[in-house]
């Protein structure tokens, strides 16, 4: 299904990689996706990842793991030590001490920042207008490096009602 999804997209399958969405999965579930060979995983809250690491410390090397939540300010610090990309970045507040915490450790960070495009108030985000203003501005944390632009689009059954904010989320990545 990726592969076709990648040639109706004109993209290439190499530049695709399916993350396992391990949030509330037990570690056993994890050592069990890793020893049937994925390698990237996704987890909602810091302190879910920091004790199901510990429970993964048999590997020989750990998967690599991103952030896929909402990222508090007083968890910046332990998130910049154990996540290998933050991909909900959503606050220039927190864009500056995540940095901060990964020049304590000698790490650069990939990111992703989080677009708000839906209406909803559980969504988080910035808004589309301040978009070039926070990039201009996330350039100057050295230890931060901008991979791309993330949103999350209302819930529907029907995917297809999902596509007209990815596609802002594109207009947007190209405008910037």
């Amino acid at each position: 299904e990726v592969a076709d999804a990648c040639a109706r997209a004109h993209r290439d399958r190499d530049t695709v990689a399916l993350m396992a969405v391990s949030k509330v999965q037990p570690a056993e579930a994890l050592l069990e996706a890793y020893a049937c060979g994925h390698r990237l995983f996704g987890e909602n809250r810091v302190q879910e990842w920091q004790s199901k690491r510990l429970q993964l410390s048999e590997l020989h090397t750990l998967p690599e793991v991103h952030l896929i939540g909402p990222l508090q300010n007083n968890k910046t610090s332990k998130a910049a030590e154990i996540f290998d990309a933050i991909d909900t970045l959503d606050s220039m507040k927190t864009a500056e001490r995540l940095n901060t915490a990964a020049l304590s450790i000698d790490k650069t960070i990939p990111v992703l920042v989080e677009i708000k495009l839906s209406h909803e108030e559980s969504k988080h985000g910035i808004d589309p207008a301040e978009l070039p203003d926070f990039l201009a501005a996330i350039q100057q944390l050295e230890n931060l490096h901008v991979r791309g632009l993330m949103t999350v689009p209302p819930f529907d059954d029907d995917p297809e009602r999902a596509r007209p904010y990815f596609q802002q989320l594109r207009s947007l990545r190209d405008e910037n």
